[in-house]
């Protein structure tokens, strides 16, 4: 930056220099000099009247960027206004036009380089106002010159004695316009030296070589030595704004090579990073793979395996090598191929996905032939801009066995129990009968003690036999079907009541039903099973000396559609640490106070989940307890 300084404070020093050596050599040894050449002399202002357009443009276009000078605005009003005067000025022969046209232009220039001393707010709301004017003002100044040359005052003194020189309104409006561009060259260095903008240094160079060739003007004749001179400091001056732009367009493709440069190494940076990270990752997710303990399987859409761990390896029996790029089909016993070909084809065409997201039980083939049970959870992923599906694969061979085995126990279990409640009953109706017997025939033979003993054998015996008719029942609700269908909740209690209207008649009870009631999907049998045995209990476990009330609704849980019942009792309650223990085989909230096996809620609870749903006790506002089942919303929830 130094020596740019200097350098232009070199040019303007030689400008100098050269302006003092035409003078002095028009009035020596070059006095008679004179070259009348209208073709160079129009190339030289034609030549400065582009460049001054140009920078003009470019001044523009670095103040809507923020840059340049500081006073871009007013340099390209005077550019604008000396080029256009100028161009036109070359377009002319020697005469008044000829030097009018010159010096307007000093003159204009001048003065529009002198609004470098008005304040920037003017230039601030309407940025563009004064390049506009300039060049309306230079424009219509110019045809008129052109037009009518008689309206200009004489330029030229037209006595033989003084020809070739100017008048004083030629010299006038050069001196006054050299004397401007003097005026702008120093306010330009007195900003130089407060901003340090080297932009500002180059104008004022361009200046003062503009203001050096205006006073040079006073001092010279048409064609002289001394009138070639300041042409040449005005051609380097349009030279300097030239530089200028050179400089500055130089500037900014060093800066955009310098950016793009660092913006490449900052790119190659991240890319390598990038690399690293999907290397990292690949090792990662290899390593996830190979020690996974289930199969992972990929496929593109059309079927073809594109990953397969080691898990897979050994579950399937082939290596990784023999299954990438054949078709998955290869691992499916045949009769499911087709239904897995036409699903890919459906999805390919329509977009209809029925097992994704999901996890699903069905038979796989090894290489061996054998067919194996496997669980296999289907996802979708995006994988570099490609749809692949993705499996987890898992041998369910051992659970399976575990549940062959463990039905195999319970269908054994079963058996026993029948054939022991087979057992049991003879027995038990034999003491029963004996009983009875004895009590009727012998009753006036026995004391009271004996006969309330023989009442005791009975009740005992009849509790044990409806004992075991309560295991059966829980028995078979765990093999329940699970096959279901739509049912009218409001049917089925309707049902229920109709079978319990002699123990509701006995205890008086006031049995309620709230409409409307909800369709439930359950198996009916067992959906009335537990429907019964809810109310049964309500009918029960009442205050004493209190006919039971009962009141039967739809469960409304959580703003959700009904689907369940709540049968409300303003009976004896239950206690919260009994809460959940009585839905337990053989477990009671009271005594033997009231009568009951302990059976009847494990048996609704055993419906409930079989069916998918729940059942539970809550507290009721005011006494007693509210019991609520719930089913399903549909068979296949």
């Amino acid at each position: 930056m130094r020596r740019n300084t200097l350098g232009l404070w070199g040019i303007i020093g030689g400008s100098l220099g050269f302006h003092v050596f035409c003078l002095i050599a028009s009035h020596t040894f070059l006095r008679d000099f004179v070259w009348d050449h209208h073709p160079v002399h129009a190339a030289v202002e034609m030549t400065g009247a582009i460049i001054a357009f140009f920078v003009a443009y470019v001044l523009i276009r670095l103040e809507r960027r923020g840059v340049g000078t500081h006073f871009n605005l007013q340099i390209t009003a005077a550019l604008i206004g000396m080029g256009l005067l100028d161009g036109l000025h070359a377009l002319t022969y020697a005469g008044q036009s000829f030097v009018w046209l010159h010096s307007t232009a000093t003159f204009v220039g001048g003065v529009l380089f002198a609004t470098v001393f008005l304040p920037s707010r003017w230039f601030t709301a309407r940025p563009l106002w004064l390049p506009w004017s300039a060049f309306i003002v230079a424009l219509l100044l110019g045809t008129v010159s052109m037009a009518w040359p008689e309206w200009t005052p004489n330029m030229i003194v037209a006595t033989p004695a003084q020809a070739g020189q100017f008048t004083l309104w030629a010299k006038l409006l050069n001196i006054v316009g050299g004397v401007c561009l003097l005026a702008s060259a120093a306010q330009l260095v007195r900003f130089y030296r407060k901003a340090r903008n080297h932009d500002d240094l180059l104008f004022c160079l361009h200046c003062a070589l503009f203001g050096a060739a205006a006073i040079m003007f006073e001092q010279s004749r048409l064609w002289d030595f001394a009138w070639w001179g300041w042409h040449i400091l005005r051609l380097a001056a349009y030279g300097v704004a030239l530089w200028f732009i050179v400089r500055t367009e130089r500037e900014t493709l060093d800066g955009l090579m310098q950016r793009l440069e660092e913006a490449n190494q900052a790119l190659e940076r991240d890319v390598a990073d990038r690399m690293q990270l999907l290397a990292e990752r690949d090792v990662r997710l290899n390593t996830f793979l190979n020690t996974a303990a289930d199969g992972v399987i990929t496929i593109d859409t059309n079927g073809f395996i594109e990953t397969f761990n080691a898990a897979a390896e050994v579950m399937f029996g082939y290596s990784r090598n023999e299954v990438i790029g054949r078709d998955l089909a290869m691992l499916m016993p045949p009769q499911y191929r087709s239904l897995h070909h036409a699903g890919l084809r459906r999805y390919r065409e329509t977009g209809e996905r029925r097992v994704l997201g999901t996890t699903v039980e069905l038979s796989a083939l090894r290489q061996n032939g054998e067919e194996f049970p496997v669980e296999l959870s289907l996802s979708e992923m995006t994988f570099s801009g490609r749809q692949v599906f993705a499996g987890i694969v898992r041998d369910v061979t051992d659970r399976h066995e575990y549940r062959q085995a463990i039905e195999q126990k319970n269908k054994d279990l079963e058996t026993l129990l029948y054939v022991t409640s087979h057992d049991l009953r003879e027995p038990l109706r034999a003491i029963e009968n004996f009983s009875r017997i004895v009590r009727q025939r012998h009753a006036g033979g026995l004391e009271a003690k004996a006969i309330d003993y023989l009442d005791r054998v009975v009740r005992g015996a009849q509790r044990l036999d409806g004992l075991l008719d309560d295991i059966l029942t829980l028995s078979r609700a765990q093999r329940m079907s699970t096959d279901r269908q739509a049912l009218s909740s409001r049917e089925l209690v309707g049902d229920v009541l109709e079978r319990l209207e002699g123990t509701i008649r006995e205890k008086k009870a006031d049995v309620q039903i709230v409409e409307p009631l909800p369709t439930i999907y359950a198996e009916p049998m067992w959906a009335t099973q537990a429907i019964f045995n809810l109310v049964a209990n309500a009918l029960k476990f009442h205050k004493p000396e209190t006919p039971p009330s009962i009141e039967i609704a739809a469960y409304l849980g959580n703003g959700q559609p009904a689907t369940g019942l709540v049968i409300r009792d303003r009976g004896i309650g239950v206690p919260p640490e009994f809460a959940e223990r009585i839905f337990t085989l053989f477990q009671r909230a009271v005594g033997r106070e009231i009568s009951g096996h302990g059976a009847g809620l494990a048996i609704v609870k055993q419906i409930a989940e079989r069916h998918g749903g729940e059942v539970w006790v809550e507290p009721r506002q005011g006494g007693g307890a509210e019991f609520i089942i719930t089913f399903p919303e549909r068979p296949d929830s």
